[in-house]
């Protein structure tokens, strides 16, 4: 539970390093779309972040976590409407090399960075 708050506040303190040190690169099926989506977001938008952990299952290397996870998207450039997001996320966590990291999360586009019109 602690590896997803730190996942949302790094993302809300903007530090997209930070998250996606969360992650486990050789786990995760595609890391380096995720960065690039997650690099975007954060460049584009202020973000406010929560998240709610609803069940945990698994154990004791590999734990399903289902959190509500809540974002608010604020233009960085030329402030306008604050876009909402809300989804139910599930993220499959594993410990390798001693660490907890995030071997899979779904749905990902919900981290995808603002499509401008």
């Amino acid at each position: 539970m602690q590896l997803v708050q730190d996942a949302s506040r790094a993302l809300q303190s903007g530090n997209a390093a930070i998250l996606l040190g969360s992650f486990d690169r050789r786990a995760y099926a595609d890391y380096d779309g995720l960065r690039e989506q997650v690099t975007a977001l954060v460049r584009q938008r202020r973000i406010s972040s929560s998240v709610a952990v609803r069940a945990v299952t698994g154990g004791p290397r590999e734990w399903v976590v289902r959190v509500d996870w809540q974002l608010e998207l604020t233009p960085r450039i030329d402030p306008g409407p604050v876009e909402r997001r809300q989804e139910r996320v599930q993220l499959r966590v594993s410990l390798r090399c001693e660490r907890w990291r995030i071997a899979h999360l779904d749905p990902i586009d919900f981290f995808f960075a603002v499509v401008d019109d």
